[in-house]
């Protein structure tokens, strides 16, 4: 394809990054592949969550190219109730889809616990996150 990048083929094995947040250590980052993809897809596949805090987890996806980084924010997973894993998947604009294929990108996503009520979030609260970049046939919904 002349100008862009091809997105993941539907048989090729998406790139998965996990993440563990917890209420000490609300933030982290995952680097993702640079290619154009229409989606994030986050999946909270454990929770530990015994006081049930009503919480979500924010992504910002930051590209950089050439030295100057740009960062966008795409939304957040809540999951109801507060101790459910679940799916949740992000679409990314295409104005942000052309950014993060453009030639020498580096991308990555920052997650960040955080509560859902306003108040401050208390340990132990636990939350593993698979992140990974998918083509429209490859997300789950």
């Amino acid at each position: 394809m002349l100008g862009g990048c091809t997105p993941p083929k539907p048989t090729e094995t998406p790139v998965v990054r996990t993440v563990r947040l917890t209420a000490s250590q609300p933030t982290a980052r995952a680097q993702l592949t640079a290619v154009k993809v229409p989606a994030l897809e986050l999946k909270l596949t454990s929770i530990d969550n015994p006081r049930r805090q009503a919480f979500s987890v924010e992504a910002v996806l930051e590209v950089t190219v050439d030295g100057r980084t740009r960062q966008f924010e795409l939304g957040a997973a809540a999951p109801f109730p507060a101790d459910q894993p679940g799916v949740f998947v992000l679409p990314l604009p295409e104005f942000v889809q052309s950014t993060m294929s453009a030639p020498n990108a580096s991308v990555s996503v920052l997650l960040s616990l955080t509560s859902s009520s306003g108040g401050v979030l208390e340990d132990p609260l636990t939350v593993v996150v698979d992140v990974q970049a998918c083509a429209q046939s490859d997300c789950r919904t």
